[in-house]
């Protein structure tokens, strides 16, 4: 009865061994009070992982070609699981006993444990030959593992903590019989209970606890939906001293903590019980105090704003040349003497010590602190830091002796180089103790796994040789740098002075110039020797993962490039897959069945419409085949029918088959005159690209070394998990035809024009005509098509886009893949074997389950049921929906426990094709089990995932997004993919792996999609493969497939902490590598699923934004903190640079540009002017500018390259490597024509703007991103009416990426005009040529300025432009400017952030470094002033009007306007509110934000991130306010606009006189031709301006500005004023400058109305003419005449409404152009007669 569905049932012994298992989970239930269907589901899910051990086991002898003793399978099966499930539990255990602290039993081998005496039946001793003591062991290894899955099953958002599961597991086992475990109370049954009692009294109380930790409360919102809310302070970050997961979850690793902190509610200790009464007490614990933060915080996640220093400094050492003019007794600063200067560098291992001492205290949480101030810490403490602070002492007495030697000592010499020895010495060791130990023992929690020696020897050559050529090109830039400011500038070097020279100079202004200088150029230096690492790194990672591919193919490096691998498909597949078949084709070296299976193959593309009935035939082994009959029904037929079928066709004595031509091998010559010829196709390759991916990955695949695959019936399980929140599941015909009302070309066009180009339209319709469906001759007319043509159209569109129903589609491939390989060559079958008992009852359910965590399912008009029932119909077998269900809590609910501030209770459900179908279309559950709470607590896709996990079957689990996608081909290497795992005995280290696979990206569509797939294909190969190799590839999520056993045992496969775990896959691979014990991550390339990505740029944009602010949150994790402590060196710095690294160096990048114009600026400024340079103390031999230019060449010039390279170059070789080196070329070509260096500039601006702001401020949020068509044209700023300013919709490009990039864009382009003004390109000399470096400089301001435009689909549109200039006049004058006061406060003031926050960050500090090398500048520059002219007494106060900020009379301005408006009784009011925050959608249509809760996150129809710090807002405000605001009518005289205008005026009035008055620039009779000098000065009062404009946003943003804002409106007034004025300048600027490709788009599409320039550049396709809609006139005579001649009747004729919509010119992406004005629907034509009289007059429309 219990193993009716389990192919188990043949087994000797099985009903024995159910007999026992069933009554033990049977009561287990009774005894403990689990829930019922829990328990259903946990003894279902034990039979899977008892099928899959069995199947391990019996591999080992079908490998060996021995017979299977099927009598052994059972008992070894038991042993397996007890190994792999329960290693966790058991190390725990054993750490517990060994410790004194909780006297804990030692667990006896053969005797029952208690249970709380749950009576069952053990396992007889016949089912171990009559060996009882074998028997009552594995009785108890059963009943662990049976109580260990109970509890697991039960625990909801506990399971996240897998030892607390292992200590209520403990005590369960230990728990004494007679004893009532809850304290005796009531059963459920007698109506105090409603919830289990365990549930109740054991897991919700913890659940609880993590809960009051973060929430406030769980409400309902109005759409029905559950809303969670934080506790206050908590939206961005959660704080540091906040306890998480981890911290709870450490305390039960420790047994001495554990056994002081379990409290109970009378204040006593849990483990001062007996052992086996702890249990029963379970349910006083006070889990409130146990698990208090204070008691369980030991890493605390701060924020806050240090490899490349040693480097950076050898460099700088050997660069710098000995001082020439320190005079006989005096030392320089650094030293006399090489030896000197290089003892220097000794000094930072006790830098890094404060550093890093200053970061453990930040970090370490508060249990952790008590922790070591015991004795043995304090002294092993102590001793760290002598050595880390020994070469301080050392360095000094060598200097001291270099000093004073000559005096003290004949031997000085000697003594310098003892001490010189010494100091040395004492520094490696230093460093060594940094480098390759670590300084807290509590870092490691467990072993490690050991990495062999060769890789170690790999890792470290490799890195050795990235630091190599890293340093050699970095020590050209240092000598540069040096002769620059030594020969050239000759400014004061302030390591080469001595102590005495600084005593008299450093009050000189010119000292201080210098001095200023010198850091700034040294500063900037050392930011891009960091900012190339990355770079360097990902070219090395290129060349080894080259290198890597050759090795895996045993250096065959010949072979691998000439080879013919197509052709030798049939073989290697033989040979590795269907390695078991005994028979092969004669004449080649190819399995008997293996024509049949690629006929299927070929069968399963011929109904995906990838290929056509011609080219199947043509292809296929057998001739006579016709691919016509290809359906649904006829894939799943046996193959093994089909191979019965030809025989007897053929007598039974032998078939005939027709070898393909595909498969005949092609010479060298051949193949390279078929493939560069331009105008020569093979007829046997064919012509859809990804049919060609296919056959190419296939046989690139089969190159590669494959484990033997597993043989049916001896599979082990595997479940496919994929989240499902708000992703569509099927397309419906509203969506694909008439969907929105502004659309002008329905969707469905596009995806018949794009995929006619690959036949797969032609192919489709010839399918339905072989279905007699009538086909799709209709053409374009979709109207016409009935709705079983509609049903199937859908179908087929939604198998093209992103959908559902695609992912579970190509992951169900999985079930006929397996089914074949049972056919084929399935233990039993293949002649001469003896057949098992499994082979006759086993079916590939028994192995494969594929389970959609679908999130919404639950709450009713969330998912179309109607869609889902559909996918259960097309697939009935294997297809599983888990959702989360609710109920009201009831009554019970505080008996229960339940969480008072919760409204609902949840439950985990399962529901399959077998299940009863309800009104409404969903299915009752099969299993309904009760969580503790809302399951949502962290981002939404770990949680969906979590409460899903427990429906899964099998030992394997692959986790896959609902973007993806398989083929038929691929899956069937799955039984290869498991032989990974395979084990040789057990407890085998091989069991223990996460096996990453690749992606095939298949939404290369338009320029910025195949950008984006680009760089994924690049990460998930050739990138993959080399952090493989060097020890740091983690898991991603998808495609891996991970033994579900060991991932248990962390938690699951993935981790849930809300904002820390934003990116939450791949803390599951750092926990998998920090737990190790043997645990491993291979990366292997011969299985690939497909995948979908973003495609348009705002949603490529928000999905790196929420890369990037997870990359933030991890640097804060202690993951991260520890795998840096614990990982040797070389694999340390492969898992930062592959990971955050990544994105810092993006940011590094991105900011370099900056910096070094900045510097440009400042050397050109602090040069001697033309006239007085004899007052000038010191002035360079070279001019500034020249030298400048000659440094430029060398010092940035390659770093724009090597970026662009080090982007490209990646993808580059994996093409070349795939495909050829022409695919390469033409693949890297077009990217490059297409301007994909914008994109990239710009992308690293976004990612290190969110991961600085995410270290800052927090608020990692996950990102809804859309995978729609890149087709929805944003607009600039907002959408007007039509014809009118008014605003109906603000948000735009504009205002989504002005605070990122456009803010910053501006400034560069002033500072390059501050350059061109100062001379840099006119002084700099016909020798040097800056063109490249103003190349680099063209490429960043461009794409920051202008790069979201560039991407934007018809962007340059003239009627789009003319909305945006309404929509721009709108947003900053209509109403007084207040539609740009919402945004502006919403979005960047931040009312309440505090003025604190504001002042004490990076941005600040780096505006006060550079205001100070601005004011030495200018004001050594007014001191030589004053010498020349110290006779005039005005000189004076110009200077000091020169230094001060040029705000003052904006301010008097401001201040009148205020008080004006205070006297007239209708004060400005600018209040500091929250603005609505909406999608992009009309304002009366707009709702709020979706919940972060999704699990992977609902697409944006629009194609627009929903990122909340992406600007992507819609501002609103309630029209009765506006009338009150309207109210008054005299303040709005002076509207905010014209303030700004007035103010920025009279703020350039107010700097620019004093600075021209003090250094009349102009030359001549008047003047002292000082413009340098004057250029600086604008400079330093823009500084000024902008340090105190920055303050008083400050005191706005302050708290206490609702105390006191009254009496400073005037201050607001300034604020808003300026502010206002810097967006309409920028916007203004940006919009004017766009006009001259408005009228190129304009007079293109003059010239030549089928072809855009635009589209080719957005889309790489030109775009077509669309249809145009014509009107026929008659007069009433002629049609009465019509009617007279047709009897009266009418015959109307037709006109498509539809296409009077059409544009004339469209791209196959106008599909959904937007145009803001709605158009006017043409008017319906009135039935007319059919023409038959002169030619009717025509008007085109």
């Amino acid at each position: 009865m219990f193993l009716r569905g389990s192919s188990l049932r043949v087994l000797p012994m099985a009903n024995e061994f159910a007999a026992s298992s069933a009554s033990l989970f049977a009561a287990l239930q009774e005894a403990f009070d689990f829930q019922a269907d829990s328990v259903k589901n946990q003894y279902e899910h034990f039979l899977s992982l008892l099928q899959a051990h069995c199947s391990m086991v019996a591999d080992r002898y079908v490998q060996d070609e021995e017979e299977v003793p099927e009598q052994l399978l059972l008992s070894e099966g038991i042993a397996e699981i007890y190994t792999e499930l329960l290693e966790g539990f058991c190390t725990w255990r054993e750490n517990c006993t060994d410790s004194d602290d909780l006297e804990l039993p030692a667990r006896r081998e053969a005797s029952l444990p208690p249970l709380a005496g749950a009576r069952w039946n053990p396992l007889p001793a016949s089912c171990y030959e009559g060996k009882a003591d074998e028997a009552a062991d594995a009785s108890r290894q059963m009943a662990e593992i049976a109580t260990y899955l109970c509890v697991w099953g039960e625990g909801g958002n506990v399971r996240f903590m897998p030892e607390v599961i292992y200590f209520i597991t403990e005590l369960a086992l230990a728990a004494e019989e007679g004893t009532m475990p809850y304290g005796g109370v009531a059963s459920a049954a007698g109506g105090s209970y409603q919830s289990g009692k365990f549930l109740s009294k054991v897991i919700r109380p913890i659940y609880n606890v993590v809960f009051e930790e973060w929430y406030e409360k769980v409400d309902i919102a109005d759409n029905g939906k559950d809303k969670k809310i934080l506790h206050k302070d908590f939206e961005n970050f959660l704080p540091p001293d906040v306890a998480n997961y981890d911290d709870w979850n450490e305390l039960f690793c420790d047994p001495k903590r554990m056994s002081e902190s379990i409290l109970m509610e009378d204040g006593s200790i849990l483990f001062d019980l007996e052992h086996k009464k702890r249990f029963a007490a379970l349910h006083q614990v006070d889990w409130a105090a146990s698990l208090n933060r204070f008691f369980t915080k030991t890493h605390r996640e701060a924020r806050g704003i240090t490899g490349h220093g040693l480097l950076f400094a050898l460099g700088l050492t050997l660069a710098v040349k000995n001082p020439d003019h320190i005079d006989y007794g005096h030392v320089a600063l650094l030293g006399n003497t090489f030896p000197t200067r290089l003892a220097a560098i000794g000094l930072l291992v006790p830098m890094h010590a404060i550093i890093w001492g200053f970061a453990r205290y930040h970090t370490t949480g508060s249990t952790i602190c008590r922790r070591i101030y015991g004795p043995g810490c304090v002294l092993a403490g102590l001793g760290r830091s002598l050595l880390w602070a020994s070469p301080l002492f050392t360095y000094a007495l060598l200097r001291y002796i270099e000093l004073k030697g000559e005096k003290i000592s004949k031997k000085a010499g000697l003594e310098i180089g003892l001490v010189l020895a010494a100091h040395t010495v004492l520094s490696v060791l230093g460093f060594i103790a940094h480098l390759f130990f670590s300084d807290r023992t509590y870092d490691r929690l467990f072993p490690l796994t050991p990495a062999p020696t060769f890789l170690l020897i790999v890792r470290y050559i490799f890195w050795f040789m990235v630091f190599a050529v890293k340093w050699l090109v970095g020590f050209a830039i240092f000598n540069s740098v040096y002769k620059l400011m030594h020969q050239d500038l000759q400014i004061i070097m302030v390591g080469q002075q001595s102590v005495t020279e600084m005593q008299y100079s450093w009050t000189s202004t010119d000292w201080g110039q210098d001095v200023l200088e010198w850091a700034l150029l040294w500063f900037t230096t050392f930011f891009l020797f960091c900012a190339d690492t990355g770079m360097w790194f990902t070219l090395g990672c290129t060349f080894l993962g080259v290198s890597t591919a050759f090795v895996q193919r045993s250096c065959e490096v010949f072979t691998f490039c000439f080879e013919d691998a197509v052709a030798k498909i049939p073989e290697r597949m033989s040979e590795k897959v269907f390695c078991f078949v005994k028979s092969a084709v004669q004449g080649r070296e190819m399995a008997r069945e293996l024509p049949l299976v690629w006929d299927r193959i070929l069968e399963y593309m011929r109904y995906e419409d990838k290929i056509g009935y011609q080219f199947m035939s043509d292809q296929s082994f057998s001739a006579s085949r016709d691919g016509r009959g290809t359906a649904w029904t006829n894939l799943t037929r046996s193959i093994r029918a089909a191979m019965t079928r030809s025989a007897e066709d053929s007598s039974g004595a032998q078939v005939k088959i027709t070898v393909p031509n595909m498969f005949q091998e092609q010479g060298i010559c051949q193949r390279a005159f078929l493939h560069y010829g331009c105008c020569i196709r093979d007829p046997n390759w064919p012509e859809n690209p990804e049919v060609q991916w296919r056959l190419l990955a296939l046989s690139r695949g089969l190159g590669l070394p494959i484990p033997k695959p597993f043989r049916a019936p001896f599979i082990p399980g595997i479940t496919v998990l994929i989240p499902h929140y708000g992703e569509t599941i099927l397309e419906k015909k509203d969506s694909l035809f008439g969907g929105r009302d502004d659309d002008i070309v329905p969707l469905m066009d596009w995806l018949k024009a794009r995929y006619e180009a690959a036949d797969e339209w032609h192919n489709f319709d010839a399918r339905m005509q072989a279905k007699n469906m009538g086909g799709l001759q209709a053409g374009s007319n979709w109207d016409d098509y009935s709705d079983a043509q509609w049903e199937k159209i859908c179908g087929w569109s939604s198998m093209r886009l992103q959908t559902l129903f695609r992912t579970v589609a190509g992951m169900m491939l999985y079930h006929p893949a397996l089914q074949c390989h049972y056919e084929v060559q399935g233990v039993g079958r293949v002649r001469g074997e003896k057949k098992p008992a499994l082979a006759d009852v086993w079916t590939p359910n028994d192995c494969f389950t594929c389970i959609v965590s679908m999130q919404q399912y639950g709450i009713p008009g969330a998912v179309n049921y109607g869609h889902v029932n559909k996918m259960f119909s097309k697939f009935p077998s294997s297809l599983k929906v888990a959702f989360i269900d609710f109920k009201e809590k009831n009554i019970h609910a505080e008996v229960d426990r339940v969480h008072p501030r919760q409204k609902r209770r949840f439950f985990s459900c399962l529901v399959d094709g077998r299940c009863a179908e309800e009104p409404g279309g969903r299915r009752k559950a099969k299993y309904r089990v009760e969580l503790p709470g809302y399951p949502i607590l962290g981002d939404g896709k770990s949680d969906n995932q979590n409460h899903a996990i427990i429906f899964l079957r099998g030992i394997f689990s692959q986790c896959i997004d609902a973007n993806q996608g398989g083929y038929f081909e691929q899956m069937l290497m799955l039984p290869c993919v498991l032989g990974e795992f395979r084990t040789m005995e057990r407890g085998d280290e091989a069991a223990k792996q996460i096996i990453g696979l690749p992606e095939h990206i298949t939404s290369d569509i338009g320029s910025v999609g195949d950008f984006a797939a680009g760089s994924e294909v690049a990460f998930g190969t050739i990138l993959q493969r080399t952090y493989s190799v060097l020890g740091a590839r983690m898991h991603y999520g998808h495609p891996d497939i991970m033994n579900k056993q060991y991932m248990m045992q962390q938690g699951g496969v993935s981790k849930a902490t809300k904002t820390i775990n934003l990116s939450e896959d791949i803390f599951a691979g750092m926990d998998f590598t920090l737990r190790g014990q043997g645990r491993s991550i291979k990366h292997c390339e011969y299985f690939h699923v497909a995948k979908g990505r973003d495609l348009g740029f705002n949603t490529v944009l928000g999905f790196f934004s929420k890369l990037s602010s997870g990359a933030g949150e991890q640097i804060l994790t202690r993951q991260m903190f520890r795998l840096g402590q614990l990982l040797h060196l070389p694999e340390a710095l492969t898992f930062y640079y592959a990971h955050v690294g990544f994105y810092v160096t993006q940011g590094l990048v991105s900011a370099s540009m900056p910096i070094l114009v900045f510097a440009w600026t400042v050397v050109l400024a602090a040069d001697c002017e033309g006239t007085f340079q004899s007052f000038e103390n010191y002035c360079s031999s070279v001019p500034a500018a020249e030298a400048m230019a000659q440094l430029l060449s060398i010092w940035y010039s390659w770093v724009i390259f090597l970026f662009l390279v080090a982007t490209s170059m990646p993808l580059f070789a994996e093409i070349w490597m795939e495909r050829s080196f022409k695919e390469a070329v033409f693949k890297l070509g077009k990217q490059y024509l297409t301007l994909s260096f914008l994109m990239f500039v710009f992308q690293a601006k976004i990612i290190g703007y969110y991961v600085v702001n995410e270290l800052r401020y927090g608020g990692a949020k996950y990102v809804a991103t859309g995978r729609g068509l890149p087709t929805y044209r944003r607009p600039f700023i907002g959408e007007t009416e039509p014809g009118t300013t008014k605003l109906t919709k603000v948000g735009g490009l504009y205002l989504d990426f002005a605070t990122y990039a456009y803010y910053d864009g501006m400034r560069l382009v002033l500072n390059c005009i501050a350059v061109l003004l100062l001379g840099g390109v006119s002084d700099a000399g016909i020798s040097n040529s800056l063109g490249f470096t103003w190349l680099a400089i063209g490429i960043t301001i461009v794409s920051w300025l202008y790069g979201p435009f560039v991407f934007n689909p018809y962007q340059f549109d003239l009627d789009e432009v003319k909305g945006d200039m309404r929509a721009w006049v709108g947003f900053f004058l209509e109403d007084s400017g207040k539609w740009w006061v919402d945004n502006y406060q919403k979005t960047q003031l931040k009312a309440s952030k505090g003025f604190r926050e504001s002042v004490i960050g990076v941005n600040f500090l780096i505006s006060i470094f550079c205001l100070a090398v601005w004011f030495a500048i200018v004001t050594h520059k007014l001191h030589l002033l004053n010498v020349i002219y110290s006779a005039y007494p005005s000189l004076e106060t110009l200077s000091i009007m020169s230094l001060v900020p040029p705000v003052g009379a904006g301010l008097l301005y401001c201040l009148v306007v205020s008080g004006l408006e205070s006297i007239l009784g209708c004060p400005r009011s600018v209040p500091m509110t929250t603005a609505k925050k909406t999608r992009a959608v009309d304002l009366e249509e707009s709702t709020s934000s979706s919940d972060e809760d999704g699990g992977a996150g609902a697409a944006s129809d629009d194609g627009v991130p929903a990122h909340d710090r992406m600007t992507d807002t819609v501002i609103a405000r309630d029209s009765s306010d506006e009338e009150e605001e309207r109210g008054c009518k005299l303040p709005e005289a002076v509207p905010l606009s014209v303030s700004a205008l007035l103010v920025t005026g009279i703020q350039v009035i107010e700097a620019v006189i004093p600075i021209y008055a003090a250094f009349r620039p102009l030359s001549g009779q008047q003047g002292l031709g000082w413009g340098k000098t004057f250029v600086a000065g604008m400079i330093l009062k823009y500084l000024l301006y902008e340090v105190f404009l920055f303050l008083a946003e400050g005191v706005l943003r302050s708290r206490c500005w609702d105390r006191v804002g009254g009496f400073l409106q005037f201050l607001s007034l300034w604020v808003h004023a300026n502010r206002m004025f810097r967006d309409m300048f920028i916007s203004g600027f940006i919009l004017a400058t766009l006009f001259p490709f408005v009228l190129l788009d304009t007079l293109n599409a003059m010239l030549c109305r089928g072809c855009s320039l635009h589209n080719l550049l957005i889309y790489r396709d030109p775009g077509h003419l669309a249809k145009e809609a014509a009107v026929i006139h008659y007069t009433a005579e002629e049609s009465e005449e019509d009617e007279e001649r047709a009897g009266g009747r009418q015959q109307p004729f037709r006109t498509d409404t539809r296409s009077a919509r059409t544009p004339t010119r469209a791209g196959f992406f106008g599909s959904f152009r937007t145009r803001t004005p709605p158009r006017t629907p043409p008017p319906p034509a009135a039935p007319l007669a059919v023409p038959s009289l002169p030619p009717p007059t025509t008007t085109f429309r």
